[in-house]
């Protein structure tokens, strides 16, 4: 184990050790993204050199590790279909935008913090696609001051996740 760390890069160990916070944090109540934190550990295991910041890698191994879970998933159905198997993962399923995997993850995100709810509510509306002038119509401001509203609210969601939407 020792030899393990020995050989893993400052920033994939500060990587790994915010995953870890992540995972604790899940733990209990989400297994598709404890499962997804996990493949992005193994990910940044079998890349001990990896350099840059932390939270990025964090973010780039999220990434690829949620597109991997979801295609095990597509493929997973596609053979229950193919073998005529019933079970709730080979029912056909079909999705519109809104209810895509990244958008519901981005929900899921956005709702457990702790921020207020207009902030809360702009990053909703920014994870459904809403533009600025969009989202100025609903808070009734103009575009400009949402655009502002915009920034503030990205920048409060950088602090309280350490990612940027």
């Amino acid at each position: 184990m020792e030899k393990i760390v020995s050989q893993l890069s400052n920033d994939v160990v500060e990587a790994l050790i915010l995953l870890d916070k992540m995972r604790v944090k899940f733990s209990s109540t989400r297994y598709y993204q404890v499962e997804r934190i996990e493949q992005a550990m193994d990910y940044l295991l079998n890349t001990p050199n990896k350099e840059g910041d932390p939270r990025i890698i964090v973010r780039d191994v999220l990434g690829s590790a949620g597109s991997k879970i979801r295609n095990r998933i597509n493929v997973i159905k596609e053979a229950g279909t193919l073998a005529g198997v019933s079970s709730p993962l080979a029912i056909q399923q079909i999705n519109d935008d809104k209810e895509s995997h990244l958008y519901l993850e981005a929900v899921d995100a956005i709702i457990r913090t702790s921020l207020n709810g207009q902030i809360k509510d702009i990053l909703l509306g920014l994870a459904s696609g809403k533009e600025a002038s969009n989202l100025a119509g609903v808070f009734e401001c103009n575009v400009k001051a949402m655009r502002t509203r915009i920034s503030k609210a990205r920048r409060a969601y950088q602090k309280e996740v350490g990612l940027t939407i």
